[in-house]
C-alpha cells in the first residue's frame, strides 16, 4: 500500500523458503541490501546441513562435527523469524511494483 507521497506505507516482508546453504546466503543478502525488511524463514529443522559434509562424516569426525549448524543463533543475529514448518502451497495476495500498480 502506498500513502498519498507515494511512499511504502506498509513495511515490507520477504519469505524464504529453506534454510539450506542457498536459504542462508539469501538472508544475508537480502539483510545487506536492505536492513530493515523483515525476514521470515520456513524450514522445519533447527540446523543447517553442509550437505556434502554428509559423504565424508562417516570416515571424518571432524568433518562430522562441523557438517550441522544450529538455525537460532544464525537468525538471531540476522533478525529473522524461523518457522519451524513446511510450505505446502503458496499463493499471490498482494504486491507493490515499482510502477505502482
Amino acid at each position: 500500500r502506498r500513502d498519498a507521497r507515494h511512499k511504502l506505507s506498509v513495511t515490507m516482508k520477504v519469505l524464504i523458503v529453506g534454510g539450506g546453504m542457498g536459504g542462508c546466503a539469501a538472508i544475508v543478502g537480502v539483510r545487506k541490501s536492505l536492513p530493515d525488511v523483515g525476514i521470515v524463514l520456513v524450514e522445519p529443522k533447527d540446523f543447517m546441513e553442509v550437505i556434502w559434509a554428509n559423504f565424508r562424516s562417516p570416515f571424518d569426525d571432524e568433518v562430522a562435527r562441523g557438517a550441522s549448524f544450529p538455525l537460532a543463533p544464525f537468525c538471531q543475529k540476522n533478525n529473522v523469524k524461523h518457522v519451524r514448518s513446511t510450505v505446502t502451497k503458496l499463493t499471490k495476495t498482494e504486491a507493490i511494483l515499482a510502477d505502482g500498480n
